[in-house]
């Protein structure tokens, strides 16, 4: 599974926030302000799609 394939995976809520911070290069502070979000939770956001991301992709690589 390519990476796009596994962001795609996400929920709306955790696409929509790594799809910003990480192919619209926005800082964490602008996700934050763009979302109307504090920055904490734009991290833990992230933080939990990260692991999600983690997941999905190590389980594809070892099947």
């Amino acid at each position: 599974m390519e990476v796009h394939a596994a962001v795609a995976a996400l929920s709306e809520e955790f696409r929509i926030t790594v799809s910003l911070r990480h192919f619209s290069g926005m800082s964490t502070d602008e996700v934050a302000r763009t979302l109307g979000i504090p920055p904490g939770t734009v991290r833990s956001r992230l933080s939990r799609a990260y692991a999600q991301l983690r997941q999905r992709l190590i389980s594809r690589v070892e099947v």
